[in-house]
């Protein structure tokens, strides 16, 4: 039986090979640190999405260690409509003939790879150079805690949707019934208060209908 990653992978789609340029590290610590530059960039990354280029990069941006590095924006190697084999392969190919620096799946025979503890350590180095806080593993980051909202908006949110209609409908009956006994109350009606429910009740029924009644109207038009 055929599983439905296995269907996904024989589905031809758009897909992208791309590159990213950077800095070699020499270079970066170099300029940091106000010394004779001896190094410019190089072929740091090899990659491949389905998403778009500029999304892809900014996932680099976010985590990876040599991030600082990057020069410019992401480039498009090949582009074109492949299954996902077919994908891997465009990807692997270009890994194998440029030869990335950071690069780990496909470039294990490549001498001038950086290991990944290796470019942690290259950018701590980096960081303390230019005195900045040393860059942590977005897994290791601290999460991001939001202040924690007035008790009355916890307990608005906790209430289902329609509970907000009924609260404006019971205020708006409210302040009904009281005009209404306002004006019975003036006109000497006895026992005006209990009288002024089903009057003020049913005003509040015809306004609504004949609001919904408009409504639909305008949605027909």
């Amino acid at each position: 039986m055929t599983t439905a990653p296995d269907r996904l992978s024989s589905v031809v789609r758009r897909g992208i090979v791309y590159g990213i340029t950077t800095l070699t590290h020499e270079c970066a610590l170099a300029m940091l640190r106000g010394e004779p530059i001896t190094a410019g960039t190089e072929f740091g990354y090899a990659g491949k999405t389905r998403q778009r280029l500029a999304a892809r990069e900014r996932q680099h941006r976010d985590t990876q260690p040599w991030s600082d590095l990057i020069v410019g924006e992401a480039f498009v190697v090949e582009q074109g409509m492949w299954d996902e084999p077919e994908l891997d392969a465009r990807e692997l190919a270009v890994i194998a003939g440029w030869r990335p620096r950071y690069n780990i799946s496909g470039n294990w025979d490549n001498p001038g790879r950086v290991k990944p503890w290796d470019a942690v350590a290259q950018r701590h180095a980096r960081d303390d150079a230019a005195g900045r806080p040393r860059w942590v593993p977005p897994v290791e980051r601290a999460p991001v805690v939001f202040a924690t909202p007035p008790w009355w908006r916890r307990a608005l949110a906790a209430w289902p949707p329609w509970s907000a209609k009924l609260v404006v409908w019971a205020v708006a009956w409210l302040l009904l019934w009281a005009l209404v006994q306002a004006v019975l109350t003036e006109m000497g009606v006895p026992d005006s208060g209990a009288l002024a429910v089903p009057v003020s009740g049913g005003l509040l029924g015809w306004g609504l209908r004949r609001g919904g009644a408009r409504f639909a109207w305008k949605r027909r038009r």
